[in-house]
């Protein structure tokens, strides 16, 4: 018997599609519900032009052979208005303290196609076609990047997001004075090195307090307890065995 092919499911963003059914030996015909024959350009043409009066899901059915022997199958074609733009939102920006690598929380419509794409900084992916990729390799500073969605023949948008990497920053003074404000040692960054080792010295070089895995909690006790008076300390931190520091 005859077998009919009324092609992939597709988008357009326009209100006419020009239809992709398979040509068999046995002559077809389209047909759409609520649709009048007016809507193809010719219903006996697997590749008819049709036009749709409004934007929407549309199910179209190619059917072939004759009354005796016959088949059909449907297509649905969607579409688009072409001046509306698509939805694509890339996420939220993000601040990284030392990490250079993060995980994308991108959406684009249903159908579209994505990609992503780096406007300024670095970043490699995981893969640029998924919306939810895991990005490495970003650059200390800010990274621009950009989601691209694709939507049919014509339907584009994009969105931008910024990621900003914050190296350590090492500050030279704060006042644990108990107001709660700058009260603790604060080391932007020492989150990425959970094996670090802060030292801190006073000006005669007598170590007042220890830290390995430094949780950024010195409000300026010694580590026998003693409230340490003001004064300029001296301290050497060790992130890695290949990565120190040493400062007041």
């Amino acid at each position: 018997g005859p077998i009919a092919n009324a092609g992939a499911d597709d988008q357009v963003c326009a209100l006419n599609y020009s239809l992709q059914a398979v040509i068999d030996v046995v002559p077809g015909t389209w047909s759409a519900a609520g649709l009048s024959d007016s809507a193809f350009s010719e219903t006996s043409d697997p590749h008819a032009l049709i036009t749709v009066p409004v934007t929407g899901a549309y199910p179209l059915v190619w059917t072939v052979g004759d009354g005796q022997c016959a088949a059909s199958d449907t297509v649905v074609i969607t579409f688009n208005d072409p001046g509306a733009p698509i939805h694509v939102d890339a996420g939220d920006d993000q601040t990284l303290d030392v990490f250079t690598n993060t995980t994308l929380s991108g959406e684009v419509a249903t159908g579209a196609y994505a990609w992503w794409e780096v406007v300024s900084g670095n970043a490699s992916f995981a893969d640029h076609t998924d919306t939810n990729t895991v990005v490495t390799d970003l650059a200390v500073g800010e990274n621009v990047l950009v989601l691209q969605a694709l939507l049919g023949d014509g339907c584009a948008a994009s969105d931008t997001l910024v990621i900003v990497v914050n190296d350590i920053f090492i500050p030279q003074g704060y006042s644990p004075n108990g107001d709660g404000v700058n009260d603790q040692f604060r080391i932007t960054g020492i989150r990425a090195f959970p094996n670090s080792d802060l030292k801190i010295f006073n000006r005669w070089g007598q170590e007042v307090f220890r830290r390995k895995g430094y949780q950024n909690d010195w409000e300026g006790r010694s580590d026998n307890g003693g409230t340490l008076p003001d004064d300029t300390y001296f301290y050497v931190l060790n992130l890695t065995p290949e990565r120190t520091y040493n400062g007041f």
